[in-house]
């Protein structure tokens, strides 16, 4: 599928029957973009009234209702954030 269309700290309306929340708590703030699964980029949500975090895809969010992040399509290394591997720090003993 791709990159993820939206980063950490970005707010998204999720499509109606998530969570079955009602019409003004579909929002919810993204607190971590996790690894692509199925073709589908994942993220770690959180909704303001709750201390929990949930875990949805990208099929969860309402395009229609939430834009693309303008700078989530940059790469990892260009945005200047970490990845969650560093291939560099794997050791493979012979």
């Amino acid at each position: 599928m791709g990159k993820p269309a939206y980063r950490t700290g970005d707010t998204v309306v999720l499509k109606r029957g998530v969570f079955h929340k009602d019409e003004s708590q579909r929002r919810c703030s993204i607190s971590a973009v996790l690894p692509e699964a199925q073709g589908l980029a994942q993220y770690r949500v959180q909704f303001n009234d709750e201390s929990f975090a949930r875990h949805i895809t990208e099929a969860d969010v309402d395009r229609t209702e939430t834009p693309a992040s303008p700078g989530a399509t940059r790469s990892a290394s260009a945005a200047g954030e970490a990845r969650w591997i560093n291939p560099n720090s794997i050791r493979i003993r012979k």
